[in-house]
């Protein structure tokens, strides 16, 4: 069986060549008539086109001299008339002679407005308009010379009129000679052009027939090259055998050296478990020596833990089955919390760290903050691992232009050559072979930290420098965060943890006086009020700046608090009259515009502070510290902390839910308001709308229906429809998860 099968596949191989021979040459005959059917057509297409061309020609030269020659009649005619005139004493015979020589006039006025709406090259063009200019200045002098005809006797200028009308005659005669002349050259030219095309159609179909002759001789070579070009196959099978051979090879070498980097790295913590985990067996042991073992059994563990992490993140990186979890989240205070992390070790080594921030910084970018950490934490720990003395810095910056977060993480440590530093981002890879043997590790950290960084939008590069140190700059896209809050000053830091919840609870004190709260929203207006009440402070409502001015002119208050954006007068126009009245009361605005225009707005107008929405009550209360007199207060009372699930605190007080239950009762009817005035682009509705919602949606936990609402306000300030849809959808997904009480994604901002 298997004999006869080899035989039929040797049988086979010889027929499917004759085969394959045959349809070649059936291909080159196809192709010699497709020739031959291309140069029929060819032909035929430009012996059309030159026929069409030369009709065209000459249809449009001989209208243009049948025009010149009426023109030039008209001339003549218009002399005859005025030698007619001339001619006789009958008075009414001279009229009309006149009448006849102004039906001339206007024969030629009618031919030269038709010539000049005919297509005309620039030498005809240049004629026209001299022979227009001409005419210009001769038709005055004929219709003169015509007119004084009339006249009995003549006027003794009449002669001197005469002679220039005829020189102006045979001046727009010549001209008209001269085009008539220009159009029965241009006829010759198209008359050549024609026979040069024919000619030229010949050689082409000549040269098409040589192809033919050429292809037929062509498919003949092919044929006789079938042979030959087997061996050739041949040779480059064998050269393709040859290359897979060298790359399994090299694929070989590849995994050896991987396999000996990590068996290394994991008989390192390996020895040492298994070492210290013998220890704990021998009965002589004490307890510090039991500790002792133990702690080192643990963190050689966390030591072979990190190393599979890393071998499972490379592989998972280079299959493209990373994926990242972006969400909102502060960058400086994760650049913080990396610092917390590394500072003991790397001062435990006698180095110094520092920590540097370059404002303005955005508040929230949208990324993977534990992809983020990892970056971080991997360039840091290279950092301390590679430096012996000096400093370690961590400098952050925001490139507003590009938006992205740019970390430098600097060192003064042993730094590399260029040519280390070039293959420092390979895997298995450090600068130099001396460099693993002293200080160890897998080499794929960098590399890891790079192929995270461009899958968050950005890039690491290395510079760097031996004897001296190195300088990783990482950079990171900021995501969907179109207008981010900016902060501007370092205490402000500290008000900004890394998930936007509050680590510590403030404690409500009791304060003492009267304060007027201008805020157009009935949600936070009770909501604020409030606070006030439970803080012991009189307050005094009102819905518009207009009731804000009346009520602080005509009453005391301790201090008034002012939404910037209001009916009728908004806060820092209200403000400004008040300042403008002579009211020197402390006034604190708050509001959900946060941008540093805002701000200096409010300063302007005359605010002593400014506070955004939705409210920090940490800040809050600190602001009321600073204003009212205070008192102490049991400490069983408290605020709900930012990041607490809606209802988690609020049931704890019947006031505050049902606050919140409002809110939930009203948040439809604002969403489809935010709706119906984007589709309508009621810019001032979406502006007053997304505004409100921006400062109620944090101020009842929901943060990131507050920062739904910032990107759809900052569009209708704006008034621009980019993205605007976008921002629609995600306050509607967001509405959803609030209605199925989602609360995985409740971020403060």
């Amino acid at each position: 069986m298997l004999t006869n099968k080899s035989a039929k596949q040797r049988t086979s191989k010889p027929a499917t060549e004759q085969a394959r021979i045959r349809n070649i040459i059936r291909l080159g005959f196809a192709s010699v008539l497709g020739l031959t059917f291309c140069l029929g057509v060819l032909g035929l297409y430009q012996l059309h086109n030159s026929k069409s061309s030369l009709i065209n020609i000459v249809e449009l030269g001989n209208e243009k001299i049948s025009l010149a020659i009426k023109m030039r009649d008209a001339i003549r005619l218009r002399a005859l008339t005025v030698q007619r005139m001339l001619a006789t004493d009958d008075y009414f015979r001279r009229d009309e002679e006149l009448q006849q020589y102004y039906e001339h006039s206007g024969v030629y006025r009618i031919a030269q407005q038709a010539l000049l709406t005919m297509q005309m090259t620039a030498e005809e063009k240049q004629i026209h308009e001299t022979l227009r200019s001409l005419a210009s200045i001769a038709q005055p002098i004929n219709d003169e010379a015509a007119e004084m005809l009339m006249q009995d006797p003549l006027p003794a200028e009449f002669n001197s009129a005469l002679e220039k009308a005829v020189l102006t005659q045979r001046q727009l005669l010549q001209l008209l000679d001269q085009f008539v002349d220009l159009q029965k050259s241009y006829g010759k030219a198209s008359v050549t052009a024609a026979q040069e095309e024919f000619q030229s159609t010949i050689f082409l179909m000549l040269m098409v027939v040589v192809l033919l002759l050429l292809a037929g001789s062509a498919i003949a070579k092919r044929v006789t090259h079938l042979v030959t070009s087997k061996n050739s196959e041949l040779e480059a099978k064998n050269k393709e055998l040859e290359a897979a051979w060298f790359e399994a090879a090299n694929a070989t070498h590849a995994k050896s050296k991987f396999l000996a980097n990590m068996s290394h790295e994991i008989r390192t913590p390996l020895t040492s478990i298994i070492g210290f985990a013998e220890t704990l067996a021998e009965p002589s042991q004490n307890q510090d020596d039991l500790r002792h073992a133990a702690e080192a059994i643990k963190q050689s563990g966390r030591h072979l833990s990190q190393i599979i992490n890393d071998v499972l993140d490379i592989s998972k990186i280079e299959v493209g089955q990373v994926e990242m979890e972006m969400i909102p989240v502060s960058p400086t205070a994760i650049v913080s919390e990396v610092a917390n992390m590394v500072e003991e070790k790397i001062k435990k080594k006698g180095l110094k760290f520092r920590a540097n921030y370059y404002f303005p910084l955005p508040k929230l970018i949208e990324i993977d903050p534990t992809r983020l950490r990892q970056i971080l934490l991997n360039l840091l720990g290279n950092a301390a691992k590679f430096t012996n003395e000096g400093i370690i810095c961590i400098n952050t910056y925001y490139l507003a232009d590009e938006r992205m977060m740019k970390y430098e993480v600097s060192d003064t440590g042993i730094g590399m050559t260029p040519q280390g530093a070039a293959k420092v981002f390979e895997p298995f890879s450090q600068a130099e072979k001396s460099t693993t043997r002293r200080f160890g590790g897998t080499g794929l950290g960098l590399s890891i930290s790079k192929q995270l960084a461009e899958k968050m939008g950005g890039d690491i590069v290395c510079e760097s420098r031996k004897g001296e140190g190195s300088t990783f700059t990482a950079t990171i896209s900021i995501g969907d965060i179109h207008y981010p809050d900016l902060i501007y000053e370092a205490d402000e830091l500290s008000r900004i943890p890394v998930n936007q919840a509050v680590s510590t609870r403030p404690q409500r004190t009791l304060f003492s006086g009267r304060v007027l709260l201008a805020e157009d929203t009935i949600e936070n207006q009770k909501l604020i009020s409030l606070h006030l009440h439970k803080s012991g402070v009189e307050v005094t409502l009102a819905d518009d700046g207009e009731q804000a001015v009346n009520a602080a002119l005509q009453n005391n208050y301790d201090l008034i608090l002012m939404d910037m954006q209001m009916p009728v007068l908004s806060g820092a126009e209200a403000t400004r009259t008040l300042r403008d009245a002579g009211y020197t009361g402390p006034i604190v605005v708050l509001t959900a515009n946060t941008g540093q225009a805002d701000r200096m707005e409010c300063m302007d107008a005359g605010a002593n502070d400014f506070l955004s929405k939705p409210i920090d009550f940490d800040r809050f209360f600190a602001m009321l510290k600073t204003y009212l007199v205070e008192a102490s207060l049991p400490a069983t009372s408290r605020l709900r902390q930012a990041g607490e699930q809606p209802g988690a605190v609020f049931s704890e007080d019947s006031e505050l839910q049902e606050l919140y239950n409002s809110f939930l009762r009203r948040l439809p009817e604002m969403i489809e308001s935010i709706k119906d005035a984007a589709q309508q682009q009621n810019w001032q509705e979406l502006t007053h709308v997304s505004h409100q919602l921006k400062g109620l949606g944090g101020s009842f936990g929901y943060h990131h229906l507050t920062a739904v609402c910032k990107n759809i306000h900052d569009c209708a300030r704006q008034q621009s429809n980019e993205k605007l849809d976008e921002f629609i959808a995600e306050l509607q997904d967001e509405y959803r998860l609030i209605q199925h009480g989602d609360m995985t994604t409740r971020k403060a901002v």
